[in-house]
């Protein structure tokens, strides 16, 4: 998360943008978090490691599965809406 900045600092990303997409990604995150918390991680677990790891890498597959599904769809409104440049050669 802390990262971030340094990538949006060498692209002189502006201010409002970064701190935008901060409070979404952060949103996202603790979102996320909360939902393993809530629905994945029973008391039942907390006596069994295995079983909460076992567990967690199940779930974890559609989180990586809606990260991917993002990717996809930055990469695809990215090339929808870039500009073609023009030769003048």
């Amino acid at each position: 998360r802390h990262l971030i900045s340094i990538p949006a600092g060498i692209i002189r990303m502006d201010f409002k943008t970064f701190s935008a997409m901060t409070i979404l990604g952060s949103a996202i995150w603790c979102a996320v978090l909360a939902w393993f918390g809530s629905n994945v991680i029973t008391a039942e677990m907390m006596a069994s490691p295995d079983s909460m790891v076992h567990e967690l890498k199940h779930k974890s597959h559609w989180i990586a599965i809606g990260v991917l599904v993002l990717c996809v769809l930055y990469v695809a409104v990215m090339k929808l809406t870039t500009k073609p440049q023009s030769n003048t050669d």
